[in-house]
């Protein structure tokens, strides 16, 4: 908040807002409102903060009543309800940060009443004078599990979340919402958070420098490993040459790109990557009688990658069938990663569907709604739970891919932070919204 202050150049006559609820962010932030905001006046040489209470004193118990009378005896002002709403126009105007601590994760009903007036005109000031809003465990109004927005949320500059992180943060809304992430710890030891087991993680930027392969200083082409591509047609050539290049990229040795002998023609491929024809020049499409041109490859391949620009015409419904077979039969442990228009066909096969001991399913959300049978919605408002579905009816690690991409395996799902702001490596356990730092 000081940060922002110097940077915009207000004036020091502004202060600091504090809102308060009923539940535990409220109590947390009345508890660290009288003494830590006082020091901060004191040390920083600027207004002291006023605290915005959206109950009556009066309905607050325990901690909480200790704290709110605390306020007084530290000498910093507290705003009560309608009291509280006539002032707060003025006082956003002049203040140089607000504390979001309305509500918890607990919240499951749409923000109404005082609550709404209050973030509706918190987030248009915000956005008007620059104000950080700092939120306490969640921003008010986001869901801490599903990242769902019920009609209006606090919009935060940074959550402060307390003890072990929320999966709402980095999902979906979530991360719009939430603003820069950070856990504080509150006292839980550390051997009972990490004798806790999870089955959700957070995967973040050292998570993936820490895990990512070295390579041998010997290694080679050959020693790499080799990616097979199935993918594109005369139509979407470059869906193959995304694939091709993506493999090329994550450090295949070799790529082989097995597609029509017309989208071949017509893909900007680099030097490098092998070029497999597949059928008569004139077949714009994969067609079941050019897949024993395959079987070379299929020796070779350490990993296949099915699905890009194939189309969904019923030669390559065929065609997929008919290699879905040869890999169930003569490479059972071939990793196999299925995208695009193989999903839209695997979709309409029957259930249940096995595509393999070591698939990958890559779907987005709209592929993930024609799997499930449902609809995007349904996907969308709740990405951990359809990650888990998809992963239970097609036996396979899903990679569900959306706004904080969702990894599911029997055992427990991740969750894609930003791999261009990491604020620590966090797991949690999706079903109480429990994580670890």
């Amino acid at each position: 908040v000081s940060e922002n202050r110097r940077r915009s150049g207000r004036q020091a006559h502004g202060g600091h807002g504090a809102f308060c609820g009923f539940g535990g962010s409220g109590r947390a932030s009345l508890a660290g409102s009288p003494r830590r905001l006082r020091h901060h006046h004191h040390a920083q040489n600027i207004a002291r903060p006023t605290v915005f209470l959206s109950v009556s004193p009066g309905q607050l118990q325990g901690d909480a009543a200790l704290q709110y009378a605390l306020l007084a005896h530290y000498g910093i002002t507290c705003l009560v309800t309608d009291e509280a709403t006539q002032a707060l126009p003025q006082a956003l105007s002049h203040s140089h940060g607000v504390i979001d601590a309305l509500f918890g994760v607990g919240l499951s009903r749409p923000l109404t009443g005082i609550y709404a007036s209050w973030v509706e005109r918190l987030n248009a000031s915000s956005k008007q004078y620059g104000l950080p809003v700092i939120a306490v465990d969640v921003p008010s109004g986001l869901c801490a599990k599903t990242a769902q927005v019920h009609g209006l949320a606090v919009m935060a500059t940074h959550t402060v979340t307390l003890g072990m992180s929320k999966p709402g943060l980095y999902l979906q809304h979530g991360k719009l919402y939430s603003g820069k992430v950070f856990v504080a710890p509150i006292g839980i030891p550390n051997a009972c958070i990490q004798s806790t087991a999870a089955d959700a993680y957070l995967l973040t930027s050292q998570w993936a420098q820490a895990t990512w392969p070295i390579r041998s200083p010997v290694s080679h082409k050959g020693s790499c490993g080799t990616v097979l591509v199935i993918a594109g047609s005369a139509a979407m050539p470059g869906a193959a040459c995304l694939t091709a290049m993506a493999a090329l990229r994550s450090g295949a040795g070799r790529v082989v790109v097995a597609a029509p002998t017309v989208a071949l023609r017509d893909m900007a491929l680099p030097p490098e990557i092998i070029r497999q024809p597949l059928g008569l020049d004139c077949s714009a499409a994969l067609t079941p009688g050019a897949m024993s041109s395959l079987l070379p490859w299929l020796s070779q391949a350490t990993a296949l990658a099915v699905g890009p620009g194939l189309t969904t015409q019923p030669q390559v419904d065929e065609s997929l069938k008919t290699l879905l077979q040869q890999l169930t039969q003569h490479y059972p442990a071939l990793p196999v990663v299925w995208d695009a228009d193989a999903l839209t066909l695997a979709s309409q096969w029957p259930k249940p569907c096995t595509l393999g001991q070591h698939a990958i399913i890559t779907p987005h959300p709209g592929e993930a709604a024609r799997l499930l049978g449902c609809s995007v919605t349904q996907v969308t408002q709740n990405l951990l739970a359809a990650a888990q579905a998809l992963q239970q009816q097609y036996n396979a690690v899903v990679v569900l891919k959306a706004a904080g991409t969702v990894i599911a395996q029997a055992q427990y799902c991740c969750i894609m932070g930003s791999f261009l702001q990491s604020f620590g490596y966090v797991y949690f356990r999706a079903e109480s919204c429990r994580n670890h730092i």
